[in-house]
């Protein structure tokens, strides 16, 4: 998936994700930035990549399930016709289960938390979402101004 997210950096699928191509996150960007989300648009493309390359490779297997786990019950286990169907049932069975994953995903964009989010918990700077948390800061002692700017 990090190679996914990499090949869709930047323009045209996520324009604004470039940032993280520029020099001052060369060594932090395999290790802390590609192996997590870094934005809806950005998780999507690499997510369909994946789920059409998968399905590309399922629809190219020669055969059926069916005639594989025949060949497996009849054939000796000596034979190449043994050992290609239990290479192409375990190829199919990963194939699979590969697709099944990306579409799940591609189902959870929403529930995924990306970088921007992330980045904002980890300084500790939580949106305020409702009332009753501006409330609690305006009577904590932060001044808001017209514009809804804190100092």
């Amino acid at each position: 998936m990090a190679y996914l997210r990499l090949i869709h950096l930047g323009p045209p699928t996520t324009p604004s994700d470039a940032f993280l191509l520029e020099a001052l996150f060369a060594d932090s960007l395999w290790r802390e930035h590609l192996p997590l989300p870094i934005s809806r648009q950005n998780e999507a493309a690499a997510l369909t990549v994946g789920f059409e390359a998968a399905t590309e490779a399922l629809l190219r297997l020669r055969g059926s399930v069916q005639e594989d786990l025949a060949t497996l019950a009849e054939a000796p286990r000596e034979s190449r016709a043994y050992r290609l169907a239990a290479v192409r049932y375990a190829e199919r069975r990963a194939l699979e289960a590969a697709t099944s994953a990306f579409r799940v995903q591609m189902g959870s964009l929403d529930s995924l938390e990306y970088y921007q989010e992330r980045r904002l918990r980890m300084l500790n700077l939580t949106p305020i979402e409702t009332e009753e948390e501006l409330e609690a800061l305006k009577a904590a002692g932060r001044a808001m101004t017209s514009d809804g700017y804190d100092w």
